[in-house]
Parts: structure tokens; C-alpha cells; sequence
């Protein structure tokens, strides 16, 4: 099975990359994409998730963590989806 993770993310640049390292920890085969729905970031974090293997980047334009979650889903190539919450690791 493969799993696309989904992180949506508003202003979390100073945590996404802690949260795609975590992901990438698991096993990679397990691991077929990373998907980062931004929902109007106003810091880095496009530029930081944009840097990690795996990841790709979508904007959603609605506010709101369900669209953005929703917009993830809409994309994913993988067997299973999983919605990853960003977190202070």
C-alpha cells in the first residue's frame, strides 16, 4: 500500500519541516507523496515544504482546513490518503 499525506498549513514555517521529516522517517515505500495544501501563508512556509523529496505544494484560496484537506484528497495519487496535522515536534 502506498499513502499520500495530506498537511494542510496556514503560516506554519517554522514547523512543516519538522512534521515532512517525520513522514519521511517511515518506511519509504509506504511514503508516496507528501502534499501540502498552503491556505494563504503569509511566511516561508511554501518555500520551506517546496525544499523536502516527496513533497509537492497546492494553494487553496478558501479558507479553512476542511477545503484545504478536501483539496489534498482531490490530488493524491496514492493507495490511502492521511491527513497529517502540522506540530510542534
Amino acid at each position: 500500500m502506498t499513502i499520500s499525506f495530506i498537511i494542510p498549513a496556514r503560516n506554519e514555517a517554522e514547523n512543516i519541516g519538522k512534521t515532512i521529516e517525520a513522514i519521511l522517517r517511515q518506511p519509504a515505500e509506504l511514503v508516496k507523496e507528501i502534499i501540502v495544501v498552503d491556505n494563504g501563508s503569509t511566511d516561508d512556509t511554501v518555500a520551506v515544504a517546496s525544499a523536502y523529496p516527496k513533497t509537492r505544494v497546492l494553494k487553496e484560496a478558501v479558507p479553512g482546513t476542511n477545503r484545504a484537506r478536501q483539496t489534498g484528497f482531490e490530488s493524491a495519487t496514492g493507495e490511502a490518503g492521511l491527513v497529517q496535522r502540522v506540530y510542534d515536534i
